[in-house]
Parts: structure tokens; sequence; C-alpha cells
């Protein structure tokens, strides 16, 4: 049982010392360690037969070898780094030398002695310890067949190297001007065989020529902005390590540490990032940089770490102005980054584009507080992972919680606002006050998705804060509705501008039929300009889609996704008595620029409705790209038909086909199409464990 409890220790000191806990990581490996001791002779020669160890840790034992517990030094290596880390020094060298007295040959032992006696600026004794255990090593390989680490072996020789140019520089540089003196006799002489060594191609001149080369000295300065543009802050960090000159030459050109990307960072890297960033900012600070940074990212490694490392960042960063920020933080409150935010004001001065990964607290408008202080900020993205308090899914428009103050024109620069909800951990609609009472604003993209809405008529009335957009997407929220959008459009004069429109629901209950054209309603002022439609999983029937047409600019339409909408059926006519049917004639004549075609999971669709837009493929002679993916009923047959007939009348193949998990199409059919020149480019996965993925084709599905 001891012996387990050694283990945990070690492991739980191990994980204290990781995360700068050394008090009590030092505690751990002392009482680990007279554990270890406490045990007789007879126990231990046990524990390590078990093991499989020899009995003795030297080849050649003598009366006076004593039996050491297995994890003995590795006890003793653990507690002296961590008084090293204490700056305890002279404890950390007793552990060592306990070390190198416990296992003589063991060359670990001898590199931790060798740093300790470094660090006491002992450098004639740690060399003498460097040469005592790369001898050690040499004899155990040599006389007993020990296999040596090699890399012990290159860091012992590197360490010994080192202190052998401290204890001695003026040695070496002489031995190199002497060995130069033996060959120049005569200056001119010697110059006149090198240039004739040259011309004839000589190795000799070759290798010594090549010896002093230095990549960056023979380049031009002003390629290094151009060079090394593509690379990250911390690649950059990495070519300074090369050498002085390489770092001096780097830091000369300031412009080029603009992205640092910390992804998956312990408090300890981001620590040893923010040090190098504070001394790169006294160059920045100059009138010509202006202490800006183009993109700051963030993610920690560790989640007991996240707090104090936001907070790391807002305060030892405060000089400096971010272009963008990305923090992925789902553990820190909106109310941590409003405090954090408010009292750190000019990381946030410039800043036009935040990401947010993040824990929603309800209860107050902490979010306009947070953004109040960006006032040029064009781009939000926030994805709420959790919700600390419930959040009340009512649309409430209620401002007790809202000042004035808190009501600026910051937003006035905004363009693009994307929320993103972990729907089976958010409850209700997270940032609602901030949609309701939205500032004056230039938006001209929304994106809402996983939020909880209202069931009430006007959960849509907030849209009217938003005149300018050109692009909306709501997908996967509870209680959308998209017939209530719709009365939303036809009912007030949103936005001239709409380009593209997303509307995919979250669950279906009633269809959606829309109303006959009427001069009253704004369907064709909202509509006007929408060159993309998806309305994926929807409750839109097939006279709700004829309707919507007879709105739209028929030249302006581009993509139009119908894929997995249950109230549509196809049939080669309207119906006048059934509101689901759509007839594939009606609707392309409707759409002749019509680019991509997305049809996926199309209940309607099988060989016999294929052979209705078969029929129609002169209304489809700009078509690029076809979605028919996860339609069981399609055969390769109807497919071959359709693409023959739309090469023929265009002469020219489809781009792109994408037909995953349809299992009534044969590779043989794929092959055949790509053979015939059909299709430059096919998808074609019979079987995948999750077909749709998280923010790939739906927003609401994770991978």
């Amino acid at each position: 049982m001891e012996e387990t409890v050694i283990d945990k220790a070690l492991d739980l000191g191990t994980t204290y010392f990781r995360n700068e806990s050394y008090e009590k990581a030092k505690e751990l490996f002392r009482k680990a360690l007279d554990l270890a001791r406490s045990y007789d002779e007879k126990e231990l020669i046990m524990l390590r037969e078990r093991q499989g160890l020899a009995r003795y840790t030297v080849p050649e034992p003598n009366k006076h070898c004593k039996v050491y517990h297995p994890m003995y030094v590795r006890l003793l290596d653990n507690l002296a780094a961590t008084y090293e880390k204490l700056n305890d020094l002279k404890r950390a060298l007793k552990c060592a030398q306990l070390m190198v007295d416990a296992d003589p040959y063991n060359l670990k032992c001898y590199i931790r002695l060798g740093k300790i006696l470094q660090k006491q600026s002992k450098d004639k004794e740690a060399y003498n310890v460097y040469v005592q255990g790369l001898r050690k090593a040499r004899e155990a390989h040599e006389r007993f067949a020990w296999q040596i680490s090699k890399r012990l072996v290159d860091i012992a020789q590197q360490q010994k190297n080192n202190v052998k140019t401290r204890l001695d520089p003026r040695k070496a540089g002489e031995k190199l001007q002497s060995s130069e003196k033996k060959h120049l006799i005569d200056p001119i002489e010697e110059r006149k065989q090198h240039v004739k060594r040259s011309r004839t191609g000589t190795p000799e001149v070759a290798s010594l020529t090549g010896s002093r080369n230095d990549l960056l000295y023979m380049m031009p300065p002003e390629l290094y902005p151009i060079i090394f543009d593509g690379f990250t802050a911390k690649e950059l960090f990495r070519v300074t390590l090369v050498c002085k000159s390489w770092r001096k030459s780097l830091l000369e050109f300031p412009q080029l540490f603009q992205r640092f990307l910390l992804n998956s960072c312990s408090y300890q890297q981001l620590t040893t990032c923010c040090n190098f960033m504070l001394r790169l900012y006294k160059i920045l600070e100059q009138p010509s940089m202006g202490g800006s940074l183009e993109t700051f990212k963030f993610s920690p490694k560790y989640a007991k770490e996240e707090l104090k490392s936001v907070e790391a960042i807002f305060s030892r960063l405060s000089n400096f102005r971010f272009q963008r920020l990305i923090l992925s933080v789902p553990n820190c409150t909106t109310s941590h980054l409003a405090q954090l935010m408010r009292s750190n004001t000019d990381i946030c001065r410039e800043l036009k584009d935040l990401s947010l990964v993040l824990s929603f607290r309800a209860g107050k408008p902490y979010e306009i507080e947070m953004l109040s202080q960006c006032k040029n900020l064009r781009r939000l993205e926030v994805l709420v992972d959790s919700s600390v308090v419930p959040v009340d899914s009512g649309l409430q428009r209620s401002t007790s919680f809202i000042e004035p103050r808190m009501l600026p024109t910051w937003a006035e620069n905004l363009e693009s606002f994307s929320l993103t909800c972990d729907q089976s951990k958010v409850r209700g609609f997270p940032f609602l006050t901030l949609v309701t009472h939205f500032p004056a604003n230039q938006l001209s993209r929304l994106s809402i998705t996983g939020v909880t809405f209202s069931s009430e008529a006007n959960q849509f009335d907030w849209l009217a804060n938003f005149g300018h957009l050109r692009e909306i997407w709501f997908e996967n929220n509870k209680g959308a509705s998209l017939m209530v959008f719709m009365r939303v459009l036809r009912d007030y004069p949103l936005s001239r501008r709409l380009e593209k429109l997303t509307f995919r629901e979250d669950c279906i209950s009633r269809r959606t039929d829309l109303e006959e054209t009427s001069d009253g309603y704004f369907y064709r002022d909202n509509l006007q300009h929408l060159r993309e439609v998806d309305l994926m999983g929807s409750s839109i029937s097939g006279l709700g889609i004829s309707r919507l047409l007879s709105h739209l600019q028929p030249n302006n339409i581009r993509i139009f996704n119908l894929g997995d909408c249950p109230f549509i059926k196809l049939q080669r006519t309207q119906s006048s008595t059934d509101c689901c049917v759509l007839s594939p004639y009606h609707f392309l004549i409707s759409v002749p620029y019509l680019e991509s075609l997305l049809l996926p999971q199309l209940g309607a669709l099988n060989d016999d409705t294929m052979k209705l837009f078969t029929e129609e493929v002169g209304n489809l002679e700009n078509l690029k790209n076809l979605d028919l993916s996860l339609n069981p009923s399609i055969t390769g047959v109807s497919l071959f038909e359709f693409l023959t007939a739309l090469k023929e009348i265009r002469s020219a193949p489809l781009e792109y086909l994408n037909i995953d998990g349809c299992p009534s199409i044969s590779h043989i059919t794929v092959k055949l199409l790509e053979n015939k020149s059909l299709v430059q480019k096919v998808d074609c996965i019979f079987e995948r464990e999750t077909w749709r993925r998280f923010g790939v084709n739906s927003l609401k599905y994770k991978s």
C-alpha cells in the first residue's frame, strides 16, 4: 500500500509543481521521501525484484552498498527541482549530491548537480561534475554494456562545453588565432591563393566561405517583412532564439510581431509571452507603431487557470491596443469581462474584431457594459457555452437595469453580430437586452443560433433596430417560427439591402403557406435584392415557395436550399387543392440564373421526381453546384440521365455534385460520371458517424 501512496504523492506533487504551487509540492515530495526511507532492506529487495530491477544501483557492489527504493532517486530529483524554483539552492545541492551517491552511474544525477552548481556560480566544480558524469556513463556502456541515453549525453556534453567557455573564453579565441597564424605566411600571397582556388572550384575555399555565411546577414533588411510576413509571433520568437544578431535584426521590424496565437496555453506560458510582449512594447510604442497589435488569441490549457489568465491579459497588457481579440474562456462570465474591460479601456479602444467563448451571467446587462468600451468595434462574435443564472425566456423590454450612459453610440461602426449558444446548457435568450435595445447601427450581418424565443407574436419585433441588414441567419432557435418571421417581413419595412436569408427551424409544428400578393405588404421591398435563400429544415410548403418566389426578383437568385422540408411535394404541375405541391418547372423558371441548388434529405426526391428535373434542364444553364445528399431513393440511373441531359443542353459539365449518404448510387456510377466528364468533382461517402457537423452545414449538430 505504501508504494501506491508514494506513486500518488509523486503524481500529485508533480501536478502542484506544474501549477507553480511549489510549497505544496515540496511538502509532498519530502513526506514521500521519508516514507521511501522507512523501508527495511528485505522489503526494498522484494520491491525492486518485483519491478524487475537489480538489487543495487551499481554493477559491482561491495559490502558498503545500500539498497534504495525504486522511486528514491526520482523523488530526490523532483525535490531538488522544487528547491531550485524556491531559490533554496543549498538544499537543492544537498538533494543532488544524495542522488549521485545513490545512483553513481545515472547521468541525470550529474546533470542536476551541475546545473545547481552553475546557479551558485561554481563553474569549476560544475565542470568537474560533468566530466565525472560522462566518464561514468562511458564506463557503464563499455564495461557493463548498459544502455545510455544519447539525449542525456548530449545535454551533459553541451553543459560541459558552456562551462568550459565561461571558465577560459580567451583560450578558445587564442587557439583559433594560433591555428590561423600557422597558415598565414604572406597575406598578399595567401589572398592570391584563395582567388586561384575559387576560380578552379577548389573544395577548401567553398567550405571556408560557406562556414562564415549568415543567412540574414547576407539578405537585404528590406526583404525581412516580405519573408517573415506569414510567421506568427510564436514562430518569430523561436527565430529570435537562434542568435543575438538574428534577434536584433528581427526586432528592428516590430511590425512583424502582430499576431499572437496562444492556443491551449498554460498560465506559465502566458506569463512568458507577456514578458516578451512588454519588452516588445518599448519598440511598438514609437509614434510610427502606436503600440497596436493586429491579433491576440488565447485559449487556456487548464480550466482552473482560466480566470487568472484572463486577468493577466487585461492587467499586464493594458498598454497594448488590439485590433482583433479572440478569447476562448468558457468559465469566464460576462460580469468578469465587464469588470476587466471597464478597468482596462486601452485594450478595447481600437478593437475592431471581438470573438468570445464565455459563460453568460443573467440578471443584469453586463454585456452592454462590457461592449460599451469598444468604440470602434466592427465584428462581434459570441459563443455562449453555459449560463450561470437561468435566463428568462420571455421577451422582456424592461430597462430597469439599463442606465443612459450604457447605451452610447458604441455600435455605430458594427457590421456583423453573431450569437451562438449551446442549447443543451443555455436556456433562454442571452444578450436579449442588447438586441432589444440595440443603439443606432450600420449592422449588415446578424446570426442568432441556439437561443430560446418567447412564444409571443412579437418575438421578432426587435428586428426593427436593424435597418441595414444584408444577411440574416436564424437556426436551431427554440420557439422561433418561420411564420411569425415572415409576418414581420410582410408588415414592416426592415431592410432594402437583404441579400442572404437563412431560417432553419428547431421544431416544426404547422405549415407555412404565406399569403397571396398584396400591395400593402412589404415582402417585395424587403426581399428585392435577395440572392441566397436557405429554408432547410423549415415548415415552408410548396405553395409557400411559389408565393415567396413571386415576391423575389428572379434575376437575382443564385443559391436556393430546400433540403429537409417535410411540407414539400414535387409534381409536374401546381395543385389548387394540395398546398404542399411544388412544380419543378414553376420553380426553375422563377430562378433562371440559379447557380447552386441544394436538396439534401428531401423526402419528395426519388427517381420519378428526378425525371421532372431532367425535363427542365433547359432552365438550369447556369447551374454549378448540386447537393442531393441523404436521399436514399435516388438511383444512379436517374442521376446519370439528369447529368447527361444537362451537359447536352449547355456543353459543359456540372462543377460540383454531392451525393453523400445515397446508398442506391454505386461507386461504379460515380466512376462513370467522372469518366464521361459529366461532373468535375463528386463527393460520395456512403457511411459516416455524424452527417451534420457543427458550424459546417448545420450549426445545431456537433462533430
